[in-house]
């Protein structure tokens, strides 16, 4: 069933000649290398400084280097530029949320107090008017009577 590949010579090993023999696929298509759906890694470093993060080596063709420095809230991303044939690190800080405004007040309608403003008007009004008539009452009343020293004993 099975040849022995030892059978001429002991001991030596000779490989079936049939075997070695190595299939050809048909070549496909090189496809281009952009976008494979592999996801990019950024090797991520902590600094203490911005000086420490410009001094900090990495590789210029890999997709960069972030470095965080979480004391300062600061996180770096060092990288080569091909367009301009630089190495640029951008600077990204935390910036807290803006406190909630103030919610807005219901409609203001001015109608209302003036309606208020006209209501102590008129009561203003009136009661200027009973003091006033209580003063006119007082004057005539005061006229009829007779002065003197004689009319108080």
């Amino acid at each position: 069933m099975y040849a022995n590949p030892y059978a001429g010579n002991a001991g030596i090993y000779q490989p079936d000649p049939n075997a070695m023999t190595v299939r050809q696929q048909p070549s496909q298509p090189a496809q281009p290398q952009g976008n494979t759906g592999e996801q990019t890694v950024f090797p991520c470093v902590p600094v203490m400084s911005r000086a420490e993060a410009e001094r900090a080596e990495f590789n210029c063709f890999g997709p960069g280097l972030i470095m965080t420095n979480l004391g300062q809230g600061m996180i770096y991303l060092k990288r080569f530029n091909p367009q301009k044939g630089e190495v640029e690190i951008l600077d990204f800080a935390f910036v807290p949320p803006p406190p909630p405004t103030a919610p807005i007040p219901a409609a203001y309608n001015p109608r209302d107090d003036i309606a208020a403003m006209r209501e102590n008007m008129a009561a203003l009004q009136a009661s200027v008017a009973a003091l006033c008539g209580e003063i006119e009452e007082s004057k005539k009343a005061g006229q009829k009577k007779i002065g003197g020293k004689a009319a108080e004993a």
